[in-house]
C-alpha cells in the first residue's frame, strides 16, 4: 500500500496497486432509518424489524445504496488525498452480501487500469471492495477517475 501523496500523478500507479482506505463505518439503526426516509425507500427489509426477523437473513438488512454510497464517499475522499481527479463513472456494481445494522464496514481501492486519454489527461479504473467487520466482502464496484492534465508534469517538466 502506497502512502498518500497529494497531487500524485498519474503515472505514479500501477496496476494492483491497492489503497486500504483508513475511514471505517458503524451502520446505526438512525443512519438507516434516516437514509431510506431521505430515499423514500420504503422497503419493510429495511425499515420492519418484525419483517426482516422472518426473512431469510433473520434481521433487518441496512440499505444496500447506503453503503454504496458511503463507500463511495470513503472512496472518493481518501483518493483525492492521493490524487486531483474527477469522477466519470461507477458500474458493475454488486452487492455480494447483506450489511446489517451494527455491522462495521471498510474499503479498499485497487488501480486495474490505466489509460492515456490524450491531450486531456489520463484515466485510472479502480475496482473498490468493501468488507464487514468479520473481512467478509459485502460489496464491490468499479469507479473510473478522470486525471486531467498531469501526466506532462510527472517529471517536474512541462
Amino acid at each position: 500500500m502506497a502512502e498518500a501523496i497529494p497531487g500524485s500523478y498519474f503515472d505514479r500507479f500501477s496496476i494492483g496497486e491497492t489503497c486500504q482506505h483508513t475511514a471505517r463505518h458503524t451502520l446505526t439503526e438512525a443512519g438507516n432509518l434516516l437514509f431510506s426516509a431521505l430515499t423514500h425507500n420504503a422497503e419493510p427489509l429495511h425499515l420492519d424489524a418484525v419483517h426482516g426477523g422472518s426473512s431469510q437473513y433473520r434481521s433487518r438488512v441496512a440499505n444496500s445504496t447506503l453503503v454504496l454510497c458511503m463507500a463511495c464517499g470513503v472512496h472518493t475522499f481518501e483518493l483525492s488525498r492521493r490524487i486531483s481527479s474527477s469522477g466519470l463513472s461507477c458500474s458493475d456494481v454488486r452487492f455480494v452480501r447483506p450489511v446489517f445494522i451494527g455491522d462495521t464496514i471498510r474499503a479498499e481501492s485497487e488501480a486495474v487500469d490505466l489509460r492515456d486519454d490524450g491531450a486531456d489527461g489520463a484515466v485510472v479504473e479502480f475496482e473498490c471492495r468493501v468488507y464487514n467487520q468479520r473481512n467478509e466482502l459485502v460489496l464491490k464496484f468499479r469507479t473510473l477517475r478522470s486525471v486531467s492534465g498531469l501526466l506532462s508534469h510527472a517529471d517536474g517538466g512541462d
